[in-house]
Formats: C-alpha cells, structure tokens, sequence
C-alpha cells in the first residue's frame, strides 16, 4: 500500500469516527433538552409528545449516521479502486519497459559492431549512425519511463546507495562522455566540496536537464552550466535558450506527462517524463529544484546539500 493510500485511509477513519461521535452527542444533547421539555410542560398540564419525539430524533440520527458510513465508504472504495488501477498501469508499464531493456541493448550493441566493419559504404555508416541515436533516444525514453514508475509507486527513499561525490567531476565526465560535441560552457564559483548523493541519481537529473535544454534551445552553444558552492549547499543551474516557459506553467512542467500548449513543444519528441523525472530523482537526494526566466530563455537550479 502506498503511504499516501494509507495516509487518506487514516484520515477517512478519523474524519468518519469524528463525525460519528459528534452525531451521537448532538442526539443525546437533543434528548436530554426534549426529556426537560417534557417535565416542564407536563407539570403545567399541556400535552407533550414526548415519545414521538424521542423516536423523530434516534431515527434522524440513525439515518445520518448509516448515510455518512456508506458514503465515506463509497468514495474510500472509489478512490481504491482508482489507485489498483493506477498501479495495475504501472506493473504493465514496469513489465513492458523490462521486456523492452533487453532487446534494445542487443540492437545497439550489433548497431556499433556493424559500425566497425571496413566494408561497408558511407550510405550505410550514415544510416548506422542514424540509428544508433534513435535507439540510444529509445533507451532514455524507455529509462525514464521505468525510472517514473518506480519513484511514483516507491516513496522510501532509505534503501538509496549514496556515496561521497564531487559535482564539477561528475559532471565533467558526463559531458566529455555524452555532450562530445555539444559546446557546454561550464562555470565553477567556489571552492569544490563534497555531497553524500547516488551517483546515478545526479547523471539522471543532468543528463535530462541538459536534454532539456539541447531540445528546446535555439542554439545549443548557448547553454550555460553554472556550479556554484555556497556556504551550505551546492547549487548547480543550467540555462539555455528555449522559449521562455510561462511563470503560471513553472509548478506544473514538473507534474508527470505535463507539457506545454506551445507550438515548439508540441512538434517536439517526448512524453512530458522528463522534468518530472528531475524533481522526484532530486527529492530522493534531499534537494530542490526551481525554474526561473534568464536572458531569453530560462534557468533550472537544484541545489544539493553538502556531505554532513
């Protein structure tokens, strides 16, 4: 069960149980003023029905009270019954992406041993290569797929490995390996120290910003990688030059599958998992993320926690 399910199923009692208790001790207050009532007019000789009474107020709490149950009933079953559906579409999703792992790896592997053979014809290496980057696309895409899944329907974040890391390294490496030919400029203010984080994590949430960025931009020389090392924190921002977000949009571009009605998204490849991706990823590093507009573009900052 998920601790949210399990925080609303928590909740539901509590409110259901409330309202209960306070049904009951509105009857009985109702009946002890309608016993008064039948003494005071019964020692000045007028009639009082007193027993209808008592039967009007048991019966109306007794229907409110079976209503309310039966209702906070209906919607807790609703809602389950939504969440076991989400989370049949998860398994599906997680079983799917798995299946997809295997098949893929071995198409790229085959895709670059074709690469190294001598005989083949420019036509062909370009087509290779061609290939080669929509599978390495279909990889990511199918990573974060798996990636979303996982972080949606596992909160505990305890079981992370988390190792001692150095940012303006890791992202070096990351740069040289994946960005070759991409002209990332990248700026260190500070002296470099250390945060306690997984390392996979951290290429994770680069790596899809820096995609982020190469996606949209106008000109992917353009994108500026700034570290900064404050007295607390690390803070790493990434700014490129995209069409510049709405400030109403900020919030929500981290939701899952969330993307923006602009033209330049919309013709644009992706299924809106990315930047949702980042903020569960860095959630589960104990750090933050914000949006901000820069020039003509915009600035994405996390800023990580220093090794304690």
């Amino acid at each position: 069960m998920l601790k949210s399910e399990k925080s609303i199923k928590f909740i539901a009692i509590g409110v259901t149980s409330y309202m209960l208790v306070a049904l009951v001790w509105w009857a009985i207050l109702l009946q002890s003023q309608n016993e008064q009532i039948n003494e005071l007019l019964s020692s000045g000789g007028s009639d009082y029905d007193f027993a209808s009474k008592s039967r009007m107020i048991i019966g109306e709490a007794t229907v409110f009270g079976l209503a309310l149950i039966i209702g906070m009933w209906l919607i807790y079953r609703s809602y389950k019954t939504q969440m076991e559906t989400e989370r049949n579409k998860s398994n599906f999703l997680l079983s799917v992406t798995h299946e997809l792992r295997s098949p893929i790896t071995g198409i790229s592997l085959n895709l670059e041993t074709l690469k190294k053979t001598s005989q083949l014809s420019g036509i062909a290496i370009k087509s290779l290569e061609y290939a080669q980057i929509e599978t390495e696309r279909l990889k990511i895409l199918i990573n974060n797929l798996l990636n979303s899944s996982t972080h949606r329907f596992n909160s505990d974040t305890s079981q992370i490995e988390k190792s001692s890391l150095n940012l303006d390294e890791v992202i070096h490496q990351v740069n040289k390996s994946h960005y070759p030919s991409t002209d990332l400029k990248l700026k260190i203010k500070g002296k470099p120290k250390k945060v306690l984080a997984n390392r996979d994590s951290i290429i994770t949430i680069y790596r899809n910003l820096i995609d982020n960025a190469i996606k949209y931009s106008k000109d992917a020389s353009r994108i500026k990688i700034n570290i900064q090392y404050d007295i607390d924190e690390v803070l790493i921002a990434i700014k490129d030059s995209a069409h510049q977000i709405p400030e109403k949009e900020f919030q929500n571009i981290f939701k899952m599958f969330h993307r923006l009605d602009d033209e330049n998204v919309r013709e644009s490849k992706g299924l809106g998992l990315g930047l949702y991706l980042v903020d569960q990823e860095i959630k589960s590093q104990r750090g933050s993320i914000d949006v901000s507009h820069y020039a003509d573009g915009n600035c994405f900052t996390f800023r990580l926690p220093y090794q304690s």
